[in-house]
């Protein structure tokens, strides 16, 4: 017997199965005897059909992915949204070219053929994960759906139907019948057992997990233990994708989970978190798997899929694994590609294992530059701290850095630009991060605490109002919010997005112009010398020679310093010597400090 279809429209990344599907299908059959799960995973064959690259464009851009499926959803709100649209064209060059009309016809055309090519009678009920970007998608199909099928139940989750998200989306939208709040396993499985007993799932009451019309959001119904999770079954997605004809075929990343939750919230007892994330609304605490059972998720993925290319998707990876989990994985001797998320602090060993393991991409919490800015985002690093991740990421046999600088970050003032005006000065020759303006996530400890932030206060970001009709938008809360400054703190930040941009720019030009791409800011250490060579543009360096004394100075302080370690490592060396030292290698920018600790920037260029 089939029982449930669950189904994950556009925008996600095309090139992975939904972990979110995977998961819960592979829950469900495990305690599903004789019965079926399908899984329909649109947003391939959304892909495929109009473009990997325009499709790839589109789901970069949460406004315009959105506001494509709003076109079907809203016809009256067509008129607005093409004003939308022109604003997103012009602070997007890359997507100018892009027939917005002509994909709305093809979205609609293939919305039309998912569900025509469907016997959706033959399912207790359809379930929607609804994740970022992927509401307007979900509403336009669950709408469709109902209107060829009313009989047929409709249940959506997903991290955008938590707390009042979800509550307000069933008690505005009559096409869903329940939503599942936060964690999807437990609850979904009891709404599965509570129809195969015939019981119409909109009368089930006093189920934790759930949300009804009318009804007040409750609690969470969460696995204590997630190593005794399946391994996720991604069939339905490479049957998929197998079906494509060959020229549209590629080799995908297979995602997988170590935990659950935020460790910064969770083992490190932070709870607030960073002060700006709301990424973990469908998590309640912080859980882990051991790494033995991640091992042999890893091993069985890998060999029912023939793939080598994984993603964690982990809020970011618990920082424990990092020191035992990746030698063991090296130990398998076999070639992996491997992305995933961690926080500042990994030491350049540690990056280096992680290369050797598979590890080619991390992307890094960053955020800021600017130690007071960081205290207010509650990042729990200092500039130096961030600085001297970054730095590790420029040696040789590390894995590809992708972090981001927030701009316009509430509360922030004079002091938070000057202080990364200043630390921007030292970092030219790392890897550059990506600017991007803050933006509002509900349930974030600034949206809860707005006016502890400067904000006069909190609403639905202004864009929506170009995707929802006024009558159904003032019923919503929705994920991205807009705010009101108390004092408007934007226009200090212009100076540091146009130094990013140079930088980003600068760096790019060095880089490419070398045959043999190196470190920008490198060492070759001769032992009782050291040569700097710094590279300041097309075919131009610096170079800088230490001997003796300095030579040891400058690597001791290969990584964080602090000036009584110093002091007590050089204890033979007068301290003015020293410090005259230190002052002229940081006027050169070839070390940093921060307060009483010391960073040599300089990386060896082997």
């Amino acid at each position: 017997m089939t029982t449930v279809a669950l189904i994950s429209t556009p925008w996600p990344i095309f090139k992975r199965p939904s972990i979110q599907l995977g998961s819960l299908k592979a829950y469900l059959l495990r305690n599903l005897q004789g019965s079926s799960v399908d899984t329909f995973h649109f947003y391939l064959d959304v892909a495929a059909h109009i473009g990997y690259d325009t499709y790839s464009l589109i789901s970069d851009s949460s406004w315009l992915s959105e506001s494509l499926y709003a076109c079907l959803l809203f016809e009256e709100q067509v008129e607005k949204i093409q004003k939308l649209w022109d604003i997103l064209k012009r602070k997007n060059k890359n997507i100018k070219n892009i027939d917005l009309f002509k994909i709305k016809a093809s979205l609609s055309e293939l919305c039309e053929k998912h569900i025509n090519s469907i016997d959706w009678e033959r399912y207790l009920f359809v379930g929607f994960s609804i994740c970022f970007s992927q509401l307007m998608s979900s509403l336009f199909y669950m709408k469709m759906l109902k209107k060829l099928y009313p009989d047929l139940r409709i249940i959506a989750g997903g991290s955008h139907c938590s707390l009042k998200l979800g509550q307000t989306l069933i008690n505005t939208f009559d096409w869903i019948d329940l939503i599942i709040q936060g964690e999807g396993e437990k609850p979904l499985l009891n709404v599965v057992e509570k129809a195969l007993k015939g019981i119409d799932i909109r009368s089930i009451t006093n189920m934790k997990g759930l949300i009804k019309r009318g009804a007040d959001h409750g609690d969470v119904d969460q696995i204590e233990d997630i190593n005794n999770l399946p391994v996720p079954d991604y069939d339905d997605y490479f049957k998929l994708l197998k079906d494509l004809p060959p020229s549209k075929r590629f080799f995908p990343r297979i995602p997988l989970e170590a935990s659950r939750g935020c460790w910064y919230r969770g083992i490190h007892g932070n709870k607030k978190g960073c002060t700006f994330c709301n990424l973990n609304l469908q998590w309640k605490g912080y859980r882990y798997k051991s790494k033995e059972r991640l091992m042999e998720e890893i091993r069985e993925l890998k060999f029912r899929y023939n793939s080598i290319s994984f993603s964690f998707m982990d809020n970011l990876i618990p920082p424990h694994f990092i020191p035992g989990f990746f030698e063991e994985l090296l130990q398998l001797g076999e070639d992996l590609r491997l992305f995933l998320e961690a926080r500042a602090g990994i030491s350049k060993d540690e990056l280096k294992k992680m290369y050797l393991a598979g590890v080619d991409e991390i992307q890094v919490g960053i955020e800021a530059l600017s130690t007071s800015l960081l205290k207010k985002m509650n990042k729990g690093v200092t500039a130096i701290k961030n600085i001297e991740t970054m730095k590790a990421f420029e040696e040789q046999h590390t894995p590809t850095l992708r972090s981001n600088i927030i701009l316009d970050f509430p509360s922030s003032d004079q002091k938070d630009v000057e202080e990364t005006l200043n630390n921007l000065q030292f970092v030219r020759h790392l890897t550059p991060l990506k600017p991007i303006s803050f933006w509002l996530g509900y349930a974030s400890d600034v949206y809860f605490n707005y006016d502890k932030y400067g904000l006069v206060s909190v609403f639905n970001h202004p864009y929506y109002s170009y995707l929802f009709p006024k009558e159904i938008l003032k019923n919503l809360i929705l994920m991205i919010q807009g705010y009101k400054l108390r004092n408007n703190n934007r226009h200090l930040w212009r100076k540091v997005r146009e130094k990013v941009v140079e930088w980003n720019k600068n760096y790019k030009t060095i880089k490419c112009s070398d045959l043999k791409p190196s470190p920008i800011l490198s060492y070759y250490d001769a032992k009782d010398f050291l040569v700097i060579i710094e590279k300041i543009g097309i075919g131009k360096e610096l170079i800088h020679k230490l001997t003796k004394s300095s030579r040891d100075l400058y690597v001791y302080c290969d990584r964080i310093r602090h000036v009584e370690e110093i002091k007590n490592q050089f204890s033979r060396i007068n301290w003015d010597a020293i410090e005259r030292f230190l002052n002229e290698m940081i006027f050169k920018k070839l070390m940093f400090k921060e307060g009483e600790f010391y960073l040599s920037l300089a990386v060896n260029h082997k």
